[in-house]
């Protein structure tokens, strides 16, 4: 009668093209690789430390897969030296192409509250 020696063998065989597959490159692992462009997490990161420090109220989506390469929303701030501060953190962001921002002043007769709407894509 003859035994099954082969599982052992297979399964180590198994192992090795399983290791072999994790180390090789996906496709979303490929477009993120260096030259790729898009906004870097740091940058993202200070972006929005910026506004939580003068207090801006911000509402962002950040589009791109794997590689952020869109940022658009908008902040609310409470005085013009917000505005000011909001759009210096905006313009911290290197390689970013905007279109036209949007400021928009509520309040009568005196501007209480300031909403700035923006769209930033990272330049190619």
């Amino acid at each position: 009668m003859a035994t099954k020696k082969s599982g052992k063998k297979s399964a180590k065989k198994s192992t090795k093209k399983a290791a072999g597959r994790a180390s090789k490159k996906r496709g979303s692992a490929k477009l993120a690789g260096p030259g790729r462009g898009g906004f870097s997490p740091a940058a993202i990161r200070a972006l929005i430390a910026t506004f939580r420090k003068f207090k801006l109220s911000p509402d962002i989506l950040i589009d791109g897969t794997p590689v952020p390469d869109i940022i658009r929303g908008s902040f609310t701030a409470t005085s013009a030296g917000g505005v000011s501060s909001g759009l210096a953190a905006l313009f911290k962001l290197r390689d970013a192409r905007y279109r036209p921002i949007r400021l928009f002043p509520d309040g009568i007769p005196v501007p209480d509250i300031y909403r700035v709407e923006f769209d930033a894509r990272f330049r190619r």
